[in-house]
């Protein structure tokens, strides 16, 4: 079979997982009818979300019913983040229109939300007090969506051919069991029951049922998105915050730890080189920001909650808030940010580098340091623990780890430099655009309705490139790129 025949033939099982992924996006985006619940009489406003619920599940039935490959061999990696591009951008596009059509937004604003969404950042330019309850809810079930991933839920969902080269494009590179669609299942079940134990904690904890909906779904997600304009500090309420804290560190542990946690090897996920770093990390910071909070809030307590959880939700790439930033001192605002880029575990909802990258290179340099002061025979190599057994840091891993790491610094001077060439000041540059290639949803106050569109696009490529992770978006361009002359242009026979 010549080449263009050959690549003809793995498009056609690209667009297949194309239709099967359309054919769960589409009820998923119906969910959102649950605001009608609690707010009849907005029903009118459900009928965009039909209609674009119905569109997705055609698309996809069409797709899969009409463009089916030769055969079912998995995706390679390469194939997957092809695949993975164009679910992710076809999605995001689609879920714009219910921001243009009952919010009337501007279509860069509407991006903006639905990007930030999708990608579980949870920056907005949203008035959410006045905004409609089911756009409050959609906004939510996107992060809850975007943090689990397209590839998850659409192999959980439906039978088919399917491998690592598609999960690891989306950035999920833990299988839990053998079975993918298995693995998948489980990932699935743990964050639905963190959602409900979060919704019904919250309810109990004294937050309105509604906002406990939401707020259940976007913690776990560490998406950021709040139906307060003040986020959790509008309730002032100790329980809440205890609440969010547990949800919010759910969701941004690994998820192989967690599964070990539930099999009963309790000891083993402490040996996890990522839950070591959290353990060590997250007094140590809480306790630095603890010193400057205590400069600015008269009242110790206050000091102390604004603290953990402030630095809780930088780590997990949350993004909910309790605090003013504006009365904060500098190193408060570097402290977060340099929290921000750090991120929290691989294999969670969180975002940003990620606590194994860190510890690889962190361990790697050690290595390199103690290997000087030792004899030139010394073959041994350093160890990455993680809960599924011991991993060896090969100057491979070191160098992929280190590319990732120096594609990501750059960008984030890159974003940073052209935000602050609108006027804005350096330090909360570095602080939103930090956030959105993080997919935190933290803010400096940039990113409001009235940013010019050239800062809201900046951001845009901030929030999608960090959800999708840098190498697999450049990638899957390169390869599309490559490809398209083929297809289009080269003759089969």
């Amino acid at each position: 079979m010549r080449y263009p025949a050959y690549l003809r033939n793995r498009y056609r099982a690209i667009i297949d997982v194309l239709g099967r992924t359309f054919m769960v996006v589409g009820p998923i985006l119906l969910t959102p009818l649950v605001a009608l619940v609690f707010y009849p009489d907005e029903w009118r406003l459900g009928i965009p979300f039909i209609l674009l619920g119905g569109t997705f599940f055609a698309l996809g039935a069409i797709l899969e019913w009409f463009v089916r490959p030769e055969d079912e061999d998995a995706l390679t990696y390469q194939e997957g983040t092809v695949t993975v591009l164009i679910i992710w951008l076809l999605t995001m596009l689609g879920g714009i229109i219910p921001y243009m059509v009952i919010m009337q937004l501007p279509f860069t604003q509407a991006a903006f939300e639905a990007v930030s969404g999708w990608t579980s950042t949870g920056l907005t330019t949203l008035d959410v007090e006045n905004a409609p309850r089911i756009i409050l809810m959609y906004r939510s079930i996107t992060q809850v969506v975007g943090g689990a991933g397209f590839v998850i839920i659409m192999m959980s969902a439906i039978a088919g051919p399917a491998g690592i080269g598609l999960t690891s494009a989306e950035g999920r590179n833990a299988q839990l069991v053998p079975n993918i669609r298995d693995s998948a299942n489980i990932v699935l079940r743990i964050y639905v029951g963190y959602m409900v134990f979060g919704v019904i904690a919250l309810a109990i904890a004294g937050m309105p049922l509604f906002d406990a909906l939401n707020h259940g779904l976007t913690a776990v997600s560490t998406g950021g998105f709040s139906t307060r304009a003040e986020s959790i500090g509008y309730y002032d309420s100790v329980a809440i915050e205890g609440v969010i804290l547990v949800l919010m560190w759910l969701g941004a542990t690994n998820l192989l730890t967690v599964y070990t946690v539930v099999k009963g090897k309790v000891g083993q996920a402490l040996r996890d080189n990522e839950t070591r770093f959290t353990l060590v990390v997250l007094p140590v910071a809480v306790s630095l920001l603890l010193v400057m909070a205590l400069g600015v809030y008269p009242d110790a307590g206050e000091a102390v909650r604004t603290a953990l959880f402030e630095v809780s939700s930088a780590m997990t790439t949350a993004g909910l808030t309790r605090s003013d930033y504006g009365l904060w001192l500098d190193f408060g605002w570097m402290l977060i940010i340099v929290l921000m880029v750090i991120g929290g575990s691989t294999d969670s909802t969180a975002g940003a580098i990620k606590h194994e990258r860190v510890v690889i290179l962190v361990r790697s340099v050690i290595w390199e340091v103690r290997r000087a002061f030792s004899p030139e025979q010394m073959v041994n190599e350093p160890t990455f623990k993680s809960a599924d057994g011991t991993v060896v840091i090969t100057e491979k891993l070191v160098r992929q780890v280190a590319l990732f790491g120096f594609f990501y610094i750059g960008l984030l001077a890159i974003g940073t430099l052209i935000i602050a060439a609108h006027g804005y000041p350096l330090r909360d540059s570095l602080f939103e655009f930090a956030s959105a290639i993080g997919t935190t949803g933290l803010s400096s106050g940039i990113s409001g309705a009235d940013a010019p569109a050239s800062v809201h696009w900046t951001l845009i490529v901030g929030m999608f490139v960090g959800r999708l992770e840098i190498l697999a978006v450049v990638i899957g361009l390169g390869k599309l790129l490559n490809d398209l002359p083929v297809l289009l242009f080269s003759d089969e026979t």
